[in-house]
């Protein structure tokens, strides 16, 4: 295979001379790395490439996918890595974990995306896999989740949809609530802003499902009117669909997870059409309704409509603050039927729905409720639970917000004490960095935090959580400097 060849800098023809900084593992070449400016990490990233260790090279190549991206040097990145094609054979692991990386780069150029995408086709019919992803398919989800998240929409249902495994007819059915609320929904912004999308035009002529998906596929296309804000045509195309689907035997065991027939889109289509009147807005009343209907015909079965009903929560923390207020009132009726205490679900996911439903209170400022909510999450505080610690992120902030600042800081305090990124995972570092900021700790104490969350993938950058985070970091170092 080969590729352009342009100029390169004196770091890119050094990549002989790596040995001279001494980095012998990648625990070193991180060291030095955070050691420097965030603007002179590209420079530290290109040479390395040059490293007799894989380690090092390949997190290398992530440190140059990510300060490219952020200081705007992805056509010097892709330079970059056409010289470190040529270098390395095509046959190794390295070669083709720099060929996504540079399909990757690629994609982020307006004119280049087609060729990016070929580029990723290539790769994953060549059977090449990259070193940080299971398949080249997932970095190629990776790549259109930052750069066209209608298309990634379109290849992850048409993918799932193809397969008739039960496995894969379980993640179908789940999927459609992610295609049309968890991914498209936040989309409908860009409606209103610099970007026109429209799904029924743009999405939904290109979803394919065959004999096996159709019912899938017309659920997909009505979401797609969702998207546009077309609300009664989506409820009478959910309506249509719901028509031609039939119940499952009299007497099946509804709790049964592992039959696929218990992923009969017929039970969800209540769901679906509440989630059309909660978006819209002006008819929640007839949301209700459709979640009462959802909640019956899945009764045996809490977990499933938890997580269901929670993914509309997701896709509300995406949106105008005005539609955000409307989290509270799905983990209300959640809370409402008992789903926060039934003994069915999960600990940690009864947690959870407290947990979000005391964000959601705080985001709407109603602090007394936030800190009431927050105060049944941390009772029995378990660090290791994700929800405590958020809960006790949202009670030290509402004690602040009620100026109980002795109480604020005792919060803060335990919950820095506790707290772990190993623990938290990426959700820590979002939380650690507001944390500290609210602690008023030093800027480069904080920094390192925001370097591992630009380690993450794409999909996890574009959470709400992570984004927030680093704005608010750029504000504090503003107010630092």
């Amino acid at each position: 295979m080969r590729f352009l060849l342009v100029p390169l800098t004196a770091a890119a023809v050094a990549f002989s001379t790596v040995a001279a900084f001494g980095q012998r593992t990648q625990e070193e070449y991180e060291q030095q790395r955070d050691s420097l400016p965030y603007a002179e990490r590209f420079d530290h990233a290109e040479t390395a490439l040059g490293h007799a260790n894989d380690e090092i090279v390949v997190q290398a190549l992530t440190d140059l996918l990510d300060t490219a991206k952020q200081l705007g040097k992805n056509q010097d990145a892709i330079a970059v890595l056409d010289q470190y094609l040529t270098q390395v054979p095509e046959s190794s692991s390295l070669h083709q974990h720099a060929f996504y990386v540079r399909a990757r780069l690629l994609h982020r150029v307006p004119d280049q995306q087609e060729t990016a995408v070929a580029l990723f086709k290539q790769g994953i019919t060549n059977g090449w896999k990259p070193l940080d992803r299971e398949t080249g398919f997932a970095a190629y989800k990776d790549s259109l989740w930052e750069n066209d998240p209608a298309l990634y929409a379109i290849e992850v249902f048409n993918d799932v949809v193809a397969d008739t495994t039960g496995e894969a007819y379980v993640k179908r059915g789940d999927h459609l609530v992610s295609l049309g609320v968890d991914l498209l929904w936040p989309l409908r912004k860009n409606n209103k802003g610099r970007k026109k999308l429209s799904a029924v035009e743009g999405i939904a002529p290109r979803l394919s499902g065959g004999t096996e998906g159709w019912a899938h596929v017309q659920i997909a296309s009505a979401l797609c009117l969702l998207i546009d804000e077309r609300y009664d045509e989506a409820v009478e195309a959910l309506l249509e669909v719901d028509g031609n689907l039939a119940y499952p035997p009299a007497g099946y065991d509804y709790s049964d997870f592992q039959q696929s027939i218990t992923y009969n889109e017929k039970l969800n289509i209540p769901l679906y059409l509440a989630t059309v009147r909660l978006f819209e807005g002006d008819r929640v009343e007839e949301a209700w309704t459709h979640m009462n209907m959802f909640l019956a015909l899945n009764s045996a079965r809490p977990h499933y409509v938890s997580r269901k009903l929670m993914t509309i929560v997701y896709a509300l923390q995406k949106v105008s603050f005005e539609e955000q207020r409307r989290m509270t009132e799905v983990t209300g009726f959640l809370m409402d039927n008992g789903l926060h205490v039934d003994p069915r679900l999960p600990e940690g996911h009864r947690l959870h729905v407290l947990d979000m439903h005391a964000g959601g209170h705080f985001r709407q400022g109603n602090w007394k409720q936030a800190e009431e909510t927050a105060k049944l999450v941390v009772g029995d505080y378990d660090p290791c639970q994700e929800a405590c610690n958020n809960s006790l992120f949202v009670l030290g902030c509402a004690y602040r917000m009620q100026e109980r600042q002795e109480e604020a800081e005792e919060t803060f305090l335990l919950l820095e004490s506790t707290a772990t990124t190993e623990k938290w995972e990426r959700v820590a570092e979002a939380q650690l960095i507001h944390l500290r900021i609210t602690l008023k700790r030093p800027v480069e104490e904080i920094r390192p935090l925001a370097e591992n969350l630009n380690k993450a993938s794409p999909e996890e950058q574009s959470y709400y959580y992570h984004s927030q985070a680093l704005r608010r970091l750029e504000w504090y170092e503003s107010q630092n400097r």
